[in-house]
């Protein structure tokens, strides 16, 4: 039933954009096929693409007349031309070259020869089937109990198809980023329109509920999309992929990214370095889920991965790299107690080697309950801001060749 209900959410959000011909679309692990049709006989057949794997089950239809019956026909192998030509004289070839005309009394194969009587079991060789029509596709049969008075549109899911998204990011006096689609169809797609598709919906195989589905943005593969949130982002392909792995690029676009030295505590003991982020505001285009590579100018300087993001969001890229020249250590230590609280006190070590001075943020977080604190810089008050979950983020300045010394004192409720 659930496998039936994403088929048909996003058949009905995609008839809008059909035309009189098959339309193949791309999601992460698989391909939903969309067409529509008149039929103008009480028999229709709609074939599938070469090579493409599906299940007969996810084929779905609206505008059937009632009592239409739709039959399977799997792609003819070894298997299914024998049960064709059961009972029936086909021509073998031994394996020793010898070639007869023998009787097939049975699929397994067991062959007969009608002149001496003689019968064959699973003979060494290879059959030939004279005048045998062979299928090299998976086929839907309609029969209608009429001929619809209308257009039919119908849908199902291949399972050997699928891409993903890569980026490269480079950092420099004009910073950039390219996005990439890779994909991966083992199949034919013919000539059929192929669309990417990145969307928050799970494959229609696994036993998932989906989110609500609001709106879909079809979109021109050159163009920006328009919606802030859509729920579906479209990319028209420019070409038709061919069979196998294929890389696009869909994405050549100018950033202004700003970088981050941010401490995340271990409470190690001992100097690590400082986390590398960067935050890119505002964003102008969407991007869809994936993976980052970064470069410093020429260096290589990190790899990441990011969710989707829609036009106008932030995108943080965090944990890209670790500072070697911005290091940190912190520890966390129980220091008293009052009649209603525990007492702690959390102890940053933050130190810069470079001859440049640097801001370093601090995201930590504090247990849930806590009642009272207060920070210290070198010594001097200074005002914090906890959210509700305990979080918070302080952004101190290290000097160059410089160290400084944050201490953040707490308490929470006896339990």
């Amino acid at each position: 039933m659930k496998k039936a209900t994403v088929l048909l959410i996003v058949f009905l959000l995609l008839t809008v954009l059909l035309q009189a011909k098959e339309k193949l679309y791309i999601f992460n692990n698989f391909v939903v096929l969309v067409g529509d049709a008149t039929p103008s006989t009480e028999t229709f057949t709609i074939e599938a693409p070469i090579n493409a794997k599906l299940e007969w089950q996810n084929f779905l239809a609206t505008g059937l007349p009632q009592e239409t019956q739709i039959a399977y026909k799997r792609k003819d192998d070894l298997e299914s031309l024998y049960k064709k030509n059961l009972r029936k004289n086909i021509r073998f070839r031994f394996s020793w070259g010898e070639e007869k005309e023998l009787y097939l009394i049975s699929t397994t194969p067991v062959l007969k020869d009608m002149k001496s009587g003689a019968i064959y079991y699973k003979p060494e060789g290879y059959p030939i089937f004279p005048e045998t029509e062979f299928s090299s596709v998976d086929k839907f049969i309609l029969h209608f109990p009429k001929s619809p008075e209308s257009r039919i549109f119908y849908s199902y899911v291949i399972t050997n198809g699928g891409w993903n998204a890569s980026y490269m990011i480079r950092f420099d006096e004009v910073s950039m980023i390219t996005g990439y689609m890779s994909l991966n169809l083992d199949f034919d797609p013919g000539q059929r329109e192929c669309y990417v598709v990145a969307a928050d919906i799970p494959e229609p195989n696994i036993n998932q509920v989906v989110r609500g589905l609001y709106k879909a943005e079809a979109l021109n593969f050159a163009a920006s999309p328009e919606g802030k949130s859509p729920d579906f982002i479209f990319y028209r392909l420019p070409v038709i992929p061919l069979e196998g792995g294929a890389k696009i690029a869909f994405l050549s676009e100018e950033i202004t990214p700003i970088k981050r030295y941010v401490y995340r505590p271990s409470f190690l003991g001992s100097f690590t370095g400082v986390s590398i982020d960067y935050e890119i505001k505002n964003l102008p285009f969407d991007l869809p889920a994936g993976t980052v590579q970064l470069f410093d100018g020429d260096r290589y300087s990190g790899f990441t991965s990011i969710t989707t993001h829609v036009k106008g969001e932030v995108l943080n890229l965090t944990n890209v790299a670790k500072s070697l020249e911005v290091t940190a250590k912190s520890k966390d230590a129980f220091i008293g107690k009052s009649y209603n609280a525990l007492k702690y006190r959390r102890v940053y070590i933050l130190k810069n080697t470079d001859s440049e001075s640097h801001e370093v943020t601090i995201s930590d977080v504090l247990p849930l309950g806590t009642i009272r604190y207060v920070l210290y810089v070198n010594g001097i008050e200074k005002e914090l801001k906890i959210n509700e979950g305990g979080d918070f983020e302080v952004t101190i300045t290290v000097p160059d060749k410089g160290e400084v010394t944050i201490t953040l004192e707490y308490s929470v409720p006896k339990s």
